[in-house]
């Protein structure tokens, strides 16, 4: 099956309810659905505003996933610095 049109895309989508793994891998992509990535990707999006979208709606931008390591090391820190005063004070 070879889909050169949008009409064609649309009918095999539509109409017959599936494609090929690889057009639907390829309209995935396209469309910045991950989720043909891997099934715990199912549901995330990257939008064309180039943030990325969880399952819940909630945006991401890249730094933002940049900096989540930081951000858990910093909580890890904090952590250990209120369980030592915690220790200080019992």
């Amino acid at each position: 099956m070879v889909i050169t049109h949008n009409r064609q895309w649309r009918r095999a989508v539509v109409d017959n309810g599936s494609i090929p793994a690889r057009w639907r891998a390829l309209y995935d992509v396209i469309t910045g659905h991950v989720g043909s990535m891997h099934p715990a990707w199912r549901g995330w999006r990257v939008a064309r505003d180039g943030l990325l979208y969880d399952a819940d709606g909630n945006a991401y931008s890249p730094g933002q996933i940049r900096a989540m390591p930081m951000q858990r090391r910093l909580a890890e820190e904090l952590q250990r610095e209120l369980d030592r005063t915690r220790r200080k004070s019992a």
